[in-house]
């Protein structure tokens, strides 16, 4: 996997699993061919924008959608919301616990 952080963008080729804490920040993480996994703690809020090209979008989260839902996108509350976590793959799945 290749990567590179910037100012809080992460960016990376192939696997992107990510375990986290309750966000303090936004996060952009986007995987050009493979899935994007991220693990937050049960209590965590925060703005979730996931997309994906090919693939599904999975969640144990509870989410408040906000606009429409579709089997490539969400977008969404999580708790009482907070920093935007933006999620993306071009040829991959998505999942957020």
């Amino acid at each position: 996997m290749r990567s590179a952080v910037y100012s809080g963008i992460f960016l990376a080729t192939g696997l992107v699993p990510a375990l986290a804490l309750d966000p303090t920040g936004d996060w952009r993480l986007h995987s050009g061919s493979g899935n994007v996994s991220v693990d937050f703690p049960p209590q965590a809020a925060f703005n979730v924008v996931a997309r994906t090209s090919s693939g599904s979008i999975e969640t144990t989260h509870s989410i408040s959608v906000q606009g429409k839902i579709s089997p490539r996108e969400l977008q969404g509350k999580v708790g009482a919301g907070g920093p935007t976590v933006e999620l993306s793959t071009s040829s991959g799945s998505i999942q957020i616990h």
